[in-house]
C-alpha cells in the first residue's frame, strides 16, 4: 500500500517495525505502523479549527480597542490610530476607569480567548451540518 518503505509486497520484520504512515487506504483513515491514528475528516477538521481560530485571533486584535470603547465610552480607538492613547485610565482627573483597560493582563484577556474559542466552536459545529 501507499506510503510504505517496502516496494514488493512482502516485508521483513526489520522493514515493518520501521515507522511508516500510510494515508491511500480504502477509508481515507492516516495509519501509523499500521494502526489507524485519525480519519481523513478529522485532518479537515483540525485545519479547519486551526484557520477559524487564527481570523477570530485576527479580528480579535483588530476590533478589540474599538469594542472597548464601545462599550466603556474610555477614548480607546484603532491600534493603527494611537490605540489605548486617549484612554481614560491615562486621565487622572477621570472617576471612572476603563475596566478593560486597568485589569491586569490575565484577566482582560479573558473574553478576548473566550471569543475565540467560542468562534472556532462554532465553525467546526457548522461543519457537521
Amino acid at each position: 500500500s501507499g506510503g510504505t518503505y517496502s516496494s514488493d509486497s512482502q516485508t521483513s520484520d526489520e522493514e515493518a517495525s520501521r515507522l511508516y504512515v500510510d494515508i491511500n487506504n480504502r477509508d481515507h483513515s492516516v495509519l501509523v505502523r499500521g494502526k489507524r491514528v485519525m480519519h481523513h475528516w478529522s485532518v479537515h477538521v483540525l485545519v479547519l479549527a486551526v484557520i477559524a481560530f487564527g481570523i477570530s485571533f485576527a479580528s480579535n486584535f483588530v476590533f478589540a480597542l474599538p469594542m472597548c470603547d464601545l462599550m466603556f465610552l474610555c477614548g480607546c480607538t484603532w491600534f493603527w490610530a494611537g490605540g489605548s492613547e486617549n484612554c481614560n485610565i491615562y486621565d487622572p482627573d477621570s472617576p471612572i476607569k476603563c475596566p478593560y483597560c486597568v485589569a491586569p493582563m490575565s484577566q482582560a484577556w479573558i473574553p478576548s480567548y473566550g471569543y475565540m474559542l467560542v468562534t472556532t466552536m462554532i465553525v467546526v459545529i457548522l461543519y457537521f451540518l
